[in-house]
């Protein structure tokens, strides 16, 4: 009985590890009972040989095994034994005849044990899961529905509540009045969207057909003060704001003018294109807009505390919305905030907290090449700010710039012909989004049994390696059509978006 409360033992039982029992009745009418049971680690070894002498009564009189425990007349193995021998006479199997069911019971045990992994081995108690088995029940019995009468008296005591109203009662049409959607906003008075421009029958329109319908656009097109300010005042929240993505559809905003700038206007880049006339939402979690967007508010508020009094007289800063141009309603800025005082009048302020320069002091960011600012620590001069604030590690960097008319007229005079020629035509006609939507469709439509790119091996579908993403040619008469993301150079990470030719067909 030493070994009787033992977890060990019952697991032995239970696992099956008690191979056949054989018994002997002595002359002295007393049992002997023998069996092999696996040993508890090493499993592939020879089994241990417990056996156990028992009177008629079942009182244990000797037991002995061979495992060093066993030496001492007590061990996991003998009480493995007489579990199985107390299961078989408590169940009744051992009082069937052995012509009714011959050994079943004697011959139930694991013959040989296989190796499983961890994530399948049970390491509980068959008691300890039947009672997580047993809490984790869900109740069965089911809720009475309420009246109607109920529900509506319980929607009116929500609707007392003084502090403030749950959110739940806005889907009620005689609870929902103080409610208020929050981008809520009349869309009559706001400016044309130049999404509407699209036409599917001026896909067919030729070079000069689309100049003149610009014009004939451009020519009727006029926006009021007050859609103008309409406009300002609703968009305050930039970025959160849906009315500010869809005005700036087709519109060219101060953040895209150096990028206008750089490309090559007889062919521009057709991802700059792309950004400015798409209709879908840019993607706003890229780790510098977050950046800008967690760290902004914070800038705003420590340069009117602390800068602003050092830099103008009476001053005070509001935040602004989107601005459009009255003379050239393609136009439009979205400022960090405007300062009012009596130094300058009006001035805007243009806050950036650049995710490069992000662990570096003002010195550093300064003496650094591709910073904003000269080494004497004001503007380059091709930037279009009037308070120019940009965030250190150690502090902000404020510099004040004049108006420059001469670089407003010319950089003025560029963006206009640059909208004419080709922001206007991708908004009527689309041709890009079309072309980059046919590339979607035809993106996994490879022949497997021809050979691609410049290296002309076969495309294994089974790889999905970046290297062997395949990029295709916009070209109708590339000799390639498909080109392995690794074997363009110079190296790119990821496959790019928008009309893309091949080095051969580029040089064409």
């Amino acid at each position: 009985m030493k070994n009787y409360k033992s977890l060990e033992a019952h697991h032995f039982f239970r696992a099956g590890w008690v191979q056949t029992v054989f018994h002997h009745l002595t002359t002295s009418n007393n049992f002997i009972f023998k069996a092999y049971v696996k040993p508890s680690q090493r499993v592939t070894e020879k089994p241990h040989r417990p056996w156990v002498a028992v009177d008629k009564d079942g009182i244990v009189l000797s037991a002995h095994c061979d495992c060093m425990a066993g030496l001492g007349e007590s061990c996991s193995h003998v009480a493995a034994l007489l579990f199985k021998i107390e299961a078989a006479v408590r169940f009744g199997i051992t009082s069937l005849a052995c012509t009714d069911e011959p050994c079943k019971w004697n011959n139930f045990f694991v013959k040989d044990v296989e190796c499983s992994p961890i994530s399948g081995i049970q390491f509980n108690s068959n008691e300890a899961l039947n009672k997580h088995k047993t809490s984790t029940e869900r109740s069965t019995a089911k809720m009475a529905a309420s009246s109607e009468c109920e529900q509506t008296n319980f929607l009116f005591a929500l609707s007392s509540c003084k502090t403030s109203q749950p959110v739940c009662l806005s889907n009620y049409h005689e609870f929902c009045s103080p409610f208020k959607d929050k981008n809520t906003y009349i869309s009559d008075r706001l400016p044309t969207s130049f999404k509407l421009l699209f036409d599917a029958n001026s896909v067919k329109l030729n070079e000069v057909e689309l100049s003149e319908k610009c014009e004939a656009f451009i020519s009727s097109l006029s926006i009021s003060d007050d859609q103008i300010n309409y406009l300002e005042s609703i968009t305050v929240n930039q970025a959160q704001d849906i009315v500010w993505h869809e005005q700036r559809i087709g519109r060219i905003t101060a953040s895209r003018v150096s990028d206008i700038m750089k490309t090559n206007f007889s062919n521009p880049s057709n991802s700059l294109l792309l950004n400015l006339t798409s209709h879908e939402v840019q993607n706003l979690n890229a780790p510098p807009l977050v950046r800008g967007r967690e760290n902004e508010p914070k800038v705003f508020t420590l340069y009117e505390k602390e800068y602003l009094s050092c830099y103008h007289r009476d001053g005070s800063v509001t935040k602004v919305g989107m601005k459009l141009s009255k003379e050239y309603p393609w136009l439009g800025a979205s400022a960090d905030g405007l300062i009012s005082c009596s130094c300058h009048g009006s001035c805007t302020v243009e806050i950036k907290c650049p995710y490069k320069f992000r662990e570096n002091t003002s010195t550093e960011m300064i003496n650094d090449c591709s910073s904003y600012l000269h080494p004497e620590g004001k503007l380059n001069r091709n930037h279009k700010f009037a308070e120019f604030i940009v965030q250190a590690k150690d502090k902000l960097i404020v510099d004040t710039i004049k108006r420059d008319d001469d670089f407003i007229t010319q950089t003025i005079s560029h963006l206009n012909e640059f909208w004419k020629k080709h922001i206007f035509p991708e908004l009527v006609t689309g041709r890009l989004r079309t072309l980059l939507k046919e590339k979607e469709k035809i993106k996994y439509s490879v022949n497997l049994g021809e050979l691609v790119c410049y290296c002309q091996k076969h495309w294994d579908q089974n790889d999905h390696s970046p290297s062997n993403q395949l990029i295709g040619c916009d070209s109708s008469n590339c000799p390639y059509k498909w080109i392995h993301l690794g074997c363009v150079r110079p190296r790119r990470k990821t496959v790019p978006k928008g009309i893309w030719y091949c080095k051969e067909c580029r040089k064409k």
